[in-house]
């Protein structure tokens, strides 16, 4: 094993620097074959596309065929595998990338309620796993598709399962490389008297600056599922004087309830906290009255749940509602306040996501004849021309704030090059069910019975388990999200593939603070993918793939079996496992 070793070392410290600037230019060069992105085991029928009567090519794809693949940093050409805890949504997990494989002819994305350890970084209470192409595989509009079964039980709440996509200048979860640029698809650089309807001083990289354009990492959410059994009640809320009333149509039209995938276009800066166009969270946009007694409506009046807008832009054939219990967040960059919005609807599911698998898909154009269009099994979800997203709003503020009313400048449907992010999470924030503190030890512990059962009594004398919900979760776990493939499309005359493209610049910026994006004890952000590399015992079956041979060591000895695995042509990593594609080299010997 030694030699194998000294092999690995050599072989890595001759190649490291060419190597990584080799893989980190090609993956983002805009000038690439468009079929080195291409899994080989795609069918040929499956490789080109006519959406919306215009020919599509396939720009990427994975079918995740090979079993056993691995995705630690350096073991595969289109995914990372990241390590550590997350903080970005109050997360009680810590990825693993060992919890990320190809099994059965799909990739698993494994949950597990083992602890996770770290000296330095704490504790947390269970294991996940996050995937992404991140200045490996990136594109510029088109269309998305995913085929997946969504993890554990439909009706327990507490899993987070994700597929989204996120400009290439934020490194999701690297919250130093995303503040000030998440999720910006702002351009504008707007006169002293508009400054505060723009929240300006929050964008990092602005129209006003020697760039000469405003630059950011938006956010499109094409799966973020929420499992249970909640039933929303709107009508509650009315009835408590949270909500104003609406009317009975709308009613029906907003009816929500646990499971479902909400699927969003996140924009920055959106409407700002203060804003009197900013509705309550929770409730539905209104009407409200101006300072200077003009009524006015609240939000986005083109994405009223009304029934005109259903069949346009909310679909019919499926249950869609408007996200109202999300129309944004609100953080702080640099002490300044930031309130982002959503364009998001949520469209419940049912238990054949959990049972069988189903396509997910995103379609995106940018410019004045652009979209953002969601779907489910190909059936219409939420549709927003782009005119929604780049409209101008009035922004008014009340005379008591100190602030200047005028008007938010339109955003765009994303420009950037965008990345493929897959995950699994378990967050407060998502489809937990309250605990009340006073009377329950509301801690997320699989392990501590304190932790899962909270004795209660309701109003008719019985008792009951208020933590029972979070008891069946730990009992669904290990859990698994599998995905069948991922398929990336674009107008066979417009195809835009890369991280660093010349309209759209990255490295440079990215190079100015390589820290942000570089993990934890790590030197560089990304590990070089080379052919091969992995000890390996010659004893073995296949034991560098079907496209790999062990070859030995040339200092073993005669009864040594062990030795390195080595490459057939289009085939890297250390096992030989992943079709070579980007700028992952492809050579079989050192």
């Amino acid at each position: 094993a030694k030699g194998g070793s000294r092999w690995i070392r050599a072989r890595t410290m001759a190649l490291r620097t060419g190597i990584v600037v080799a893989v980190l230019a090609a993956a983002a060069g805009a000038a690439q074959a468009r079929l080195e992105w291409v899994d080989p085991d795609t069918p040929d029928v499956q490789r080109t596309k006519r959406i919306g009567g215009v020919e599509h090519v396939l720009v990427f794809s994975d079918e995740f065929n090979v079993d056993g693949r691995t995705f630690k940093d350096g073991h595969d050409p289109k995914w990372t595998g990241l390590n550590g805890p997350v903080y970005t949504n109050e997360q009680y997990n810590a990825y693993n990338d060992s919890l990320a494989y190809t099994k059965g002819g799909n990739l698993i994305l494994e949950t597990t309620n083992e602890d996770w350890v770290h000296p330095e970084l704490g504790l947390r209470h269970y294991q996940t796993a996050m995937l992404q192409t991140w200045d490996k595989f990136c594109f510029q509009e088109g269309y998305v598709e995913i085929k997946a079964r969504m993890p554990g039980r439909h009706d327990v709440g507490g899993l987070w399962p994700a597929f989204w996509l996120m400009g290439n200048l934020g490194r999701a979860t690297f919250t130093y490389s995303t503040d000030g640029i998440w999720p910006f698809n702002y351009d504008y650089c707007p006169p002293d008297d508009e400054r505060d309807a723009n929240q300006w001083g929050t964008q990092r990289i602005t129209a006003c600056g020697k760039e000469g354009e405003g630059r950011g990492a938006p956010e499109i959410d094409i799966i973020e599922v929420q499992p249970g059994d909640f039933v929303y009640d709107y009508q509650y809320k009315i009835d408590q004087g949270i909500c104003p009333p609406v009317p009975e149509s709308v009613l029906r039209n907003i009816a929500t309830r646990q499971p479902f995938v909400s699927t969003s276009l996140q924009a920055a800066p959106g409407l700002p906290v203060d804003a009197l166009e900013r509705p309550t969270q929770g409730c539905l946009p209104t009407n409200f009255t101006a300072p200077d007694g003009t009524v006015r409506e609240q939000y986005y009046p083109e994405l009223y749940p009304s029934s005109e807008n259903y069949g346009t832009v909310y679909g019919d054939g499926l249950q869609v509602a408007i996200n109202y219990e999300f129309f944004g967040d609100e953080f702080t960059i640099d002490g300044q306040p930031l309130h982002t919005d959503a364009m998001s609807a949520n469209t419940m599911l049912g238990k054949t996501h959990w049972d069988d698998f189903h396509q997910y898909q995103a379609h995106f154009k940018s410019g004045a004849d652009g979209f953002m269009k969601f779907s489910l099994d190909g059936t219409t979800q939420l549709d927003l021309p782009a005119s929604v997203v780049e409209a101008p709003r009035p922004v008014t503020f009340s005379e008591a704030s100190g602030k200047q009313s005028g008007t938010l400048r339109g955003r765009r449907v994303p420009v950037e090059p965008m990345y493929l992010i897959l995950n699994v999470d378990l967050s407060p924030r998502w489809g937990w069910n309250f605990c009340p503190s006073d009377r329950c030890d509301c801690c997320a512990d699989c392990k501590q019975s304190r932790c899962t059962t909270c004795i209660e009594v309701d109003a008719q004398g019985n008792s009951y388990n208020s933590r029972q919900w979070l008891a069946e979760l730990c009992d669904s776990l290990p859990a698994q999200y599998e995905i069948d493939y991922v398929r990336v499309y674009q107008p066979e005359d417009k195809v835009k593939v890369g991280c660093d493209p010349d309209d759209h610049p990255t490295r440079e910026i990215i190079a100015k603070d390589l820290n942000a994006y570089t993990p934890f004890r790590m030197d560089e952000p990304l590990v070089a993918v080379l052919p091969g590399g992995a000890n390996c015992t010659l004893a073995d079956e296949l034991p560098c793939g079907d496209h790999g041979e062990c070859v030995r060591a040339e200092d073993a000895d005669g009864d040594q079996a062990w030795g390195t695995c080595a490459c057939a042509k289009n085939w890297t990593g250390p096992r030989c496992l992943a079709p070579a594609a980007g700028g992952a080299p492809a050579f079989q010997d050192p």
